[in-house]
């Protein structure tokens, strides 16, 4: 970037220092009262029209998603120079760093990581998110130990249109479904499962599932390829459910693999599980779960409710003017205690009546996709 936004107050965020810096923007620790963040930055020029999008789709993804496996956006914002999400700060490494440092991971350690990445995928997907880039880099532990879920720059969101134009590759090639190159617009939530399939195999065999001199190639393997053994690969010995797990992950075809994240769980159970931080945990306890949603907005069931009750005194209000209108007796008359609400009867108070409903009705709609 082209400015340091060191010490810079940004919307409340206290910017305290840059923490990395890439070829779209930097990325800072920032701080908000007691809240620490990572503050990512980036210029909209650039970006570019195209990414400027997916930061913007990410931001909102983000901040709709709520799962102790996934990072959390506690905020987004736009200034005159440029965009940018206060992401939950990990200060642990990802999925990446780490296999450089140890080559691959131990049958325990990886089966630890993958079911807490389907247990995070299995939020964005019960709310019609679909990642579309599993892979290392976009696993990261907090100090912990505890995986997460991150960079949803690709995601989409159902029913939102793609970005990326027609007949471009959208993903990483190592970690890729078939029909996510084939037919992206067609790709559902059964790809995401695909790249867990990946992801596990290089976790446990220290590389990925397809190699090759071009990315054409190792996606020909994709699509034709069998599908590897880690046995064969990494020489495990206790391989032989992990291996139903990959094969049943990495199908060729969709409908041979699990129909869900929940449906990948079932074929972890009974293998054992181990924390990649010595003495750390897979699971944040309860109370760095509340932490962690800090801050994140809520729908109100209050407003919930209030909003029922409107909806509830429109629909008696309209059924006693239509009774009326065509000539039958309408809704008894209303108890003392209630008696001024007799006026709601009468055309311009029911008009109003209705459009309050109506108004709530979008108003707890938009608060719920949120």
């Amino acid at each position: 970037m082209s400015a340091d936004l060191t010490g810079s107050s940004i919307d409340g965020w206290q910017v305290a220092g840059k923490i990395g810096e890439g070829a779209m923007g930097a990325v800072y620790e920032a701080t908000r009262g007691p809240q620490r963040a990572a503050f990512k930055v980036a210029l909209p020029e650039v970006l570019g029209s195209d990414n400027l999008q997916r930061f913007r789709r990410e931001a909102r993804i983000l901040m709709g998603l709520e799962h102790p496996h996934v990072v959390r956006c506690y905020h987004a914002g736009e200034a005159d120079r440029f965009v940018y999400l206060a992401l939950e700060f990990l200060a642990g490494q990802d999925l990446e760093a780490i296999l450089q440092e140890r080559g691959r991971l131990s049958v325990p350690e990886a089966v630890g990581v993958v079911r807490r990445v389907l247990r995070g995928l299995e939020a964005a997907h019960e709310r019609g998110v679909l990642h579309r880039d599993v892979k290392p880099g976009n696993v990261m532990l907090d100090a912990r130990g505890v995986p997460k879920l991150l960079d949803f720059g690709l995601a989409k969101a159902r029913g939102q249109a793609n970005i990326t134009a027609a007949g471009a590759v959208l993903g990483t090639i190592d970690y890729m479904a078939p029909e996510q190159f084939e037919a992206a617009a067609d790709a559902d939530a059964r790809a995401d499962l695909y790249s867990v399939g990946c992801l596990l195999y290089h976790l446990v065999t220290g590389s990925p599932p397809y190699t090759g001199r071009s990315s054409l190639a190792v996606l020909q393997q994709h699509k034709e390829a069998p599908v590897p053994s880690p046995v064969h690969e990494g020489g495990i010995a206790e391989a032989a459910p992990l291996e139903r797990a990959i094969e049943a992950l990495m199908a060729k075809d969709p409908r041979d693999r699990p129909r869900s994240a929940r449906a990948a769980l079932a074929l972890f159970e009974g293998l054992p599980e181990a924390p990649l931080v010595p003495g750390g945990s897979l699971d944040p306890p309860p109370e760095a779960r509340e932490e962690s949603t800090a801050g994140a907005p809520r729908p109100s069931c209050l407003a919930d409710l209030f909003a029922a009750a409107l909806l509830l005194c429109a629909a008696a209000a309209l059924g006693d003017a239509l009774l009326r209108g065509t000539g039958r007796p309408g809704l008894p008359p209303l108890p003392a205690p209630f008696s001024s609400l007799e006026r709601l009867r009468e055309p311009p108070f029911l008009g109003a009546l209705l459009g309050l409903a109506a108004a709530a009705l979008f108003w707890r709609l938009l608060a719920r996709r949120r």
